[in-house]
């Protein structure tokens, strides 16, 4: 079998290798903003400057270098031996990794940098530490992540470098994918067409020798089972299912694994936008709860569903269809801890959405508010919204601020600060109400639905568990 894999991660990821011929670490690290204290009039780095919003200054600086030592060397004593390569994400320059190199505790792995400046407008890159003990570099170069409708986009490249381990040839590629801002929906294809690249450079290099082992790592901004994982680089969770031409992403079994470890009874939850039971995409149905990739999902299809009826689009039908489809197809047990949103940080409001469906500029977004007719309208909807957020199968989750009635636009405007002191008191407490309401009752949290109302803008059901069941209408 071909090897390739991938190794995704928002902070830190390591992975013990046996490709070679003896096992070797590669490890993966989110870097978090290491700027230094200099500023750089060809970037935006003025947060991250000692009279910056960050005030970063030579203290901060050393502090944060200590900590990535640390972090590193604790790493490396797990079994006493450095990590061979290790790529990371959003460093400022190279002056960060040659400090992080010379730090006292990382200084006997003598490590080697590979790095390029990317085109990323506040100036962060992607870059490798290795080991030219083990790893012997034969080449590196920095690919751009372009999109053809997008000329004048920029962000950061895809580092890569190769040659070879105990005499067998790797590439190794570290990649730091566009992020979410603007919402996951609306920024997707920018993931994607750098999923795309990726792929293409690793079929390439597969085509030229199969024998090459190729690893890719990175900060990708998207889940381990969403589109550009699984579809842009055709990346399989587990080694069977794994065909010519995939690669395989370890990162579902390490994570799950992990999470079981540190506490048992813990969720993997995946962000998953439409019926995860049933999810088709690029051709290939999704097989999130059948192979046990997930515990549980982000249950959109009931947002959209109490939106819709909220707003009157459905007269209760359609609301009902919706229940019952994701109550039949899911497992019980995902049923019962499916996550009821009605906010996240990739839809607008819930306050906003119950009301306003204005799409204009970002200026205009940022100048607009709810009038005092819509925000009496929306008020009442979005009571109705949470009663049925809290009384349907699943598990809410309240997206902050909901419960103090802010409202917003897509992302930025849905992230603004919570209103300490100005919060809505009632709206407050009722959400308190229903949280009470759900502690209490079993049947709220464990208990089967039964709907004997779905029509003429009326809904009725009952929801049971042993001996105790509560009626809704």
């Amino acid at each position: 079998m071909r090897k390739k894999l991938i190794i995704t991660a928002v902070l830190a990821s390591v992975m013990v290798m046996c490709f070679a011929q003896k096992p070797h670490k590669i490890m993966f690290y989110n870097m978090e903003n290491f700027f230094d204290t200099i500023d750089d009039p060809e970037t935006n780095d003025e947060e991250f400057l000692p009279d910056g919003a960050k005030r970063w200054n030579t203290a901060k600086y050393d502090k944060k270098l200590r900590n990535m030592e640390r972090v590193l060397f604790d790493i490396a004593a797990i079994d006493r031996n450095y990590p061979a390569v290790i790529g990371v994400s959003e460093i400022e320059n190279r002056s960060i990794l040659e400090d992080i190199a010379s730090t006292r505790k990382l200084l006997p792995a003598r490590y080697a940098i590979c790095h390029y400046d990317s085109p990323d407008l506040r100036g962060v890159d992607v870059a490798f530490l290795y080991r030219p003990d083990v790893f012997k570099l034969e080449g590196s170069a920095d690919i751009p992540v372009r999109i053809a409708s997008l000329p004048n986009w920029r962000t950061r490249g895809i580092v890569t470098m190769w040659g070879t381990i105990d005499g067998e040839p790797f590439l190794f590629m570290v990649a730091h994918w566009p992020s979410r801002l603007g919402g996951k929906e609306a920024s997707d294809p920018k993931r994607l067409a750098a999923a795309s690249q990726v792929k293409h450079i690793v079929d390439s290099v597969m085509a030229a020798n199969p024998a090459t082992k190729v690893v890719v790592m990175g900060d990708l901004n998207d889940d381990a089972t969403d589109a550009s994982v699984v579809e842009g680089l055709s990346a399989k969770g587990k080694i069977k299912d794994v065909k010519a031409g995939d690669m395989f992403n370890p990162f579902i079994a390490l994570l799950k694994e992990r999470i079981r470890q540190i506490r048992p009874d813990a969720l993997l939850m995946g962000e998953v936008l439409e019926d995860a039971s049933n999810k088709v995409a690029y051709d290939v149905r999704r097989r999130y709860f059948v192979d046990g990739e997930l515990d549980s999902v982000m249950n959109y299809p009931f947002r959209t569903a109490i939106v819709n009826f909220m707003r009157g689009r459905d007269s209760g039908p359609e609301l009902k269809n919706t229940v019952m489809s994701i109550v039949e197809n899911y497992p019980p047990q995902v049923v019962a801890c499916n996550m009821n949103l009605l906010g996240t940080h990739d839809t607008p409001r819930i306050l906003t959405a119950l009301v306003d469906d204005f799409d204009g500029s970002r200026e205009e977004k940022a100048a607009r508010h709810l009038t005092k007719n819509q925000m009496e309208v929306a008020r009442d909807r979005l009571q109705m919204a949470v009663f049925l957020q809290f009384t349907l199968p699943g598990c809410p989750s309240v997206y902050y601020g909901d419960e103090a009635l802010m409202e917003g636009y897509k992302d930025p405007f849905n992230r603004r600060t919570y209103p300490w002191g100005r919060e809505d008191k009632e709206i407050l407490g009722f959400f308190r109400h229903l949280g009470r309401l759900r502690r209490e009752r079993e049947e709220l949290r464990l208990g089967s639905i039964r709907f004997f109302a779905a029509g003429d803008k009326h809904l009725g059901f009952t929801r049971s568990y042993e001996e105790r069941s509560a009626r809704f209408m």
